[in-house]
């Protein structure tokens, strides 16, 4: 966070989904236009977590969370609104 980039934690590891969510390619090649401003991470989820395996969390800088989900449903529309316009749509 020190960065000030945003944050995409994957918590479905580098598998390709488990019919509960959309695996960590998918989410990956999603936020890929927006590298510049946004990191992805992918990790395991911990045993008795408190988020369930699949989901997905977009951070922004200052810590909160714009946007939860196991699957990139919504997630361009959240990256526009908190990260702008990918960095190759000019």
């Amino acid at each position: 966070m020190r960065t000030g980039r945003g944050l995409l934690l994957s918590l479905n590891g580098d598998g390709d989904g488990d019919g509960n969510g959309a695996g960590a390619g998918a989410l990956c090649a999603t936020v890929e236009p927006w590298s510049d401003r946004v990191v992805f991470v992918a990790g395991p989820p911990e045993a008795g977590g408190p988020l369930p395996a699949g989901q997905a969390l977009l951070v922004r800088p200052d810590g909160y969370v714009a946007w939860a989900g196991p699957r990139p449903d919504g997630l361009p529309e959240a990256l526009i609104r908190w990260f702008g316009f990918p960095a190759d749509a000019g």
